[in-house]
């Protein structure tokens, strides 16, 4: 069977791609061990290419998979950007840092992480999150107002949310229809999270959905919500936290009263702002300085 993607060219799909448009079948797993990604259905150069994306800019791919998307972003962004991959699955960030390092993509900083809680990344310091067929996993109405006020938190005023579903419609592959999302779902509960619609693309199987947030509660948000780390609220009570360096690993602990500093790490000697880390959940109480 040929698929027709966009620029007008022929893709061919086997049986292997028969529970592609992404997670939750095989548990994560794709037969040939990389991950589910929807990037076979067109090219991610293709579907970026459809973002205000640019060199130094930060992107942020929410259930990222095998990192097709991931990758692509990196080369666009380039050195002076920088790109976090958040999935659910150990084997996939790990299989993801392998490649980025293979293509010596040192701008990726992949972590595991379940992307309906609170994440690892500053206020207000991304230029474009993007979600590529992950939300039908997800009860949609009950899920979606966390994910969504999250992106709403680190999007910088100008940038940009990016979602890619498969369209509600019987296919011969991806998820069951009765668990995919029609434009007009997703455009309700995002809205209801404080943003507008400004683009729509139609992919073929699959449509594209960009909205930027609305001024107004950007402005109400400025005004009641205190500048940190959201990871930090889950470890008030505790006087000190884990956190892992994105550069190499290291399990590092911080104090609660030093969460907004630099720290340097003690395995590869690189400077480590406490918002680029991956919580471990754990921590100490009595050891506060």
């Amino acid at each position: 069977m040929f698929l027709r993607n966009r620029t007008g060219k022929e893709k061919t799909m086997n049986s292997k791609h028969g529970n592609d448009c992404h997670h939750k079948y095989n548990g994560g797993k794709e037969h040939d061990g990389r991950g589910p990604s929807s990037a076979w259905l067109h090219e991610p150069k293709m579907v970026l290419g459809h973002l205000p994306l640019k060199a130094g800019h930060v992107f942020v791919d929410l259930g990222c998979g095998a990192g097709d998307y991931t990758v692509e972003a990196a080369k666009i962004v380039g050195h002076g950007g920088k790109v976090y991959a958040f999935d659910k699955w150990q084997h996939l960030i790990d299989s993801l840092a392998k490649i980025a390092k293979s293509l010596e993509l040192s701008n990726i900083v992949a972590l595991k992480a379940d992307i309906c809680a609170p994440l690892p990344i500053r206020d207000s310091s991304v230029d474009a999150v993007f979600i590529a067929t992950v939300l039908h996993i997800f009860n949609l109405r009950k899920t979606g107002p966390s994910i969504f006020s999250e992106v709403f938190r680190m999007l910088k005023p100008e940038g940009c949310l990016a979602i890619v579903e498969c369209k509600k419609e019987e296919q011969s592959f991806g998820p069951p229809k009765h668990m995919r999302n029609a434009p007009d779902e997703v455009e309700a509960v995002v809205i209801s999270c404080g943003f507008k619609k400004i683009g729509y693309i139609d992919l073929g199987y699959n449509y594209m959905i960009q909205f930027a947030s609305t001024n107004k509660r950007r402005k109400e948000k400025d005004m009641t919500t205190p500048q940190h780390c959201p990871g930090f609220e889950q470890f008030r009570e505790l006087d000190s936290f884990i956190c892992q360096c994105p550069n190499c690993g290291k399990e590092i602990e911080i104090f609660s009263d030093e969460f907004n500093k630099e720290h340097r790490c003690p395995g590869c000697g690189e400077k480590v702002n406490f918002t680029q880390c991956e919580l471990s959940g754990r921590g100490r109480k009595g050891t506060k300085r």
